[in-house]
């Protein structure tokens, strides 16, 4: 966001964004607990969480230049 003058726009979606996740994982995980049980429910929110960090590993540029460019 550096140079753009959006920053405080991207701190909003990011917040946005957080409160939603925390808003439909509790009723997804409740929704998901009485249809298949707990365990299953562990299995599903563990494969949201990778699916989320390979999403960030792919997709996050690097911020960090090269030695070479400072």
């Amino acid at each position: 966001m550096r140079g753009t003058g959006h920053y405080n726009l991207a701190q909003g979606v990011v917040g946005a964004a957080v409160g939603i996740g925390a808003s439909l994982s509790t009723a997804v995980a409740g929704y998901i607990s009485d249809h298949v049980g707990s365990s299953g429910t562990f299995l599903f929110m563990a494969g949201a969480a990778a699916t989320g960090l390979l999403l960030v590993i792919a997709l996050m540029p690097e911020t960090k230049g090269s030695p070479s460019s400072r």
